[in-house]
Order: C-alpha cells, then sequence, then structure tokens
C-alpha cells in the first residue's frame, strides 16, 4: 500500500519537473527567437577612428546608413554611406572618421537610415560617439570619399552619359535593322582593397504589340554586350575595361523615330566594402536609325 502511495507520488513529481523543465525550455527559445529576430544595427570601434558596424537580421529590402557629423564639419567621413541587402547584411563594413589636429575628445557621429524594409525602415536614427584619427594632409595625401565607377569614351577618355547605336534599316516596310555595334568603358574612381565585381546585362525590351486597324504593328530591340562580368583587383582599377554593345535585331513597325534602350551595370555580392553602397546603374543607350542605301 505504502509502496504503491510512493510510486504515484513518484511520478507526479516526475511529471511535474518534466512539465517545468519543458515550459523553461520552451521560454529559452522563444526568448532567444525574438531576440534574434529583432531589426537593428551593431555598431563598434575596430580601431581609433574605424567604426565597425552590420545588421542583426536579414533585411527584405536594401538598408542605406548615411554618416554625418553636423556639429564639425572639418571631419572628413569616408564612406559617408554604406548598404546592406540580403546578401551582405552580415558582413562587416567600415566607416573611417578623419581630422586634422584630432584631439582626445569624442565626437558624436550622427547615423541616419532608409530602407523600405517595414522592420528597418521603423527604426530611429542613431548617434555613435568615436574618436577621430588624426589627420595630417602633407603626410597622409587626400583621403577618398567617393568609391563609385565612371563610363568613359574609348577614344577622347570623357565620361558619357550615354551611348548611341547608329544603326541602318535592311527593311523599309517593317523598319528592321540589326547590328549596329558602339562601345563604351568602366573604370574605377579610387583603389579598392579588395576585388570589385560588376555585372552588365543589356535591357530586351518589348514596347507594344497592338491590334491596330486589323493588322498587327509591333516594336522591340535586342541588345547584347560581350562581356557582362567585369573584375576590378587593387592592381587593375585604373585600367579601363571595354564593353561593346550589340544590336541584334530591331523591329519597328509604328511610326518611324530613333528609340532608347539601356544596359544596367550592378555591383555583385562579396565586392570591397567600400563599393556597397553603390545601386543599379541603367546606361542610356539611342538607337539611331538611318535609311537603307
Amino acid at each position: 500500500m505504502n509502496l504503491n502511495h510512493n510510486k504515484n507520488y513518484l511520478f507526479i513529481i516526475i511529471s511535474l519537473l518534466t512539465f517545468i523543465l519543458f515550459k523553461c525550455d520552451d521560454v529559452n527559445n522563444n526568448s532567444t527567437s525574438s531576440t534574434s529576430q529583432t531589426p537593428g544595427y551593431n555598431f563598434s570601434t575596430k580601431s581609433r577612428g574605424k567604426l565597425e558596424t552590420t545588421l542583426k537580421t536579414k533585411p527584405n529590402q536594401n538598408v542605406y546608413l548615411g554618416f554625418s557629423c553636423p556639429n564639425d564639419t572639418s571631419l572628413i567621413i569616408s564612406p559617408i554611406q554604406i548598404i546592406f541587402s540580403a546578401e551582405n547584411w552580415d558582413i562587416p563594413q567600415y566607416i573611417e572618421i578623419y581630422k586634422e589636429q584630432a584631439s582626445n575628445d569624442k565626437i558624436s557621429l550622427a547615423i541616419n537610415h532608409y530602407s523600405e524594409d517595414i522592420n528597418y525602415g521603423s527604426l530611429q536614427d542613431e548617434t555613435y560617439d568615436i574618436l577621430a584619427q588624426n589627420y595630417n594632409p602633407s603626410e597622409d595625401g587626400e583621403i577618398i570619399t567617393d568609391y563609385n565607377f565612371k563610363i568613359i569614351s574609348p577614344s577622347t577618355g570623357e565620361e558619357l552619359s550615354f551611348l548611341t547605336i547608329v544603326d541602318q534599316e535592311n527593311d523599309v516596310e517593317y523598319e528592321e535593322a540589326g547590328g549596329g555595334i558602339a562601345s563604351f568603358q568602366i573604370i574605377l574612381t579610387a583603389r579598392p582593397e579588395s576585388n570589385v565585381y560588376l555585372e552588365c546585362k543589356p535591357q530586351l525590351d518589348l514596347v507594344a504589340i497592338d491590334n491596330v486597324s486589323g493588322g498587327y504593328e509591333m516594336k522591340f530591340y535586342i541588345l547584347s554586350v560581350d562581356e557582362e562580368n567585369i573584375v576590378f583587383t587593387p592592381n587593375n582599377w585604373n585600367v579601363p575595361k571595354t564593353i561593346t554593345v550589340t544590336e541584334l535585331l530591331h523591329v519597328d513597325k509604328y511610326e518611324h523615330d530613333n528609340d532608347e534602350s539601356y544596359v544596367t551595370i550592378s555591383l555583385l555580392g562579396k565586392s570591397d566594402s567600400h563599393f556597397t553602397h553603390l545601386t543599379d546603374l541603367e546606361f542610356n543607350v539611342y538607337i539611331d536609325w538611318v535609311p537603307a542605301d
């Protein structure tokens, strides 16, 4: 009798302990899960005047961080903006702060953010106190704050804002053309510390297919590039890369006019952290029609 009672008590105690342990584990898991899903920024001082930052969670849309110091315009901040994406959100990016005759008084760095991600877009702007690096222009030279690329002419080296392909009609009735070629060059504006990867993608454009007066009228054009993937290294960053654009086919049954397309130039993942602020560039390509001989 007593033995049975003891067994029952033992069973109840074990059941209660199991329940308590299960609930504690569940609370801990929920707490960890909740913490890991809270959006935010990780900031830390890597060295004097060097700020390291990552995101706490993976964003759905790009997160833009801008850095400034309204109270001290003599500061040099490089870069002034960085971008985190779903691909690089947990890869550290660095911001460096310089000042001539820097003191040991910390400066308050203003950190502004923007994102269409609903979680990151609702966060408040922040400040971070940090010491500036001492900067001596005569010894240290120019500090680069603009890490970018530019598009230039292969013949003149001057910067281009658009490209023109001259194409000759080979069918007057359908205003069909193809085979026009033009080139541009890409070059970096500053030396990277590691490789920079760019991708060039031509537009495949179908403007319209309409049933007009019982017949179909259409307008489309197909472009190609000879180099879709470009790599700049610390050794060749200032050597221009030539991209040749070819119009494979162009059909225009609308009123004869000149047309516009574009080549999208994008920065690919794992590129040098100084260049991660770059966004996609749509480089305009104009198609200039000339009559057939």
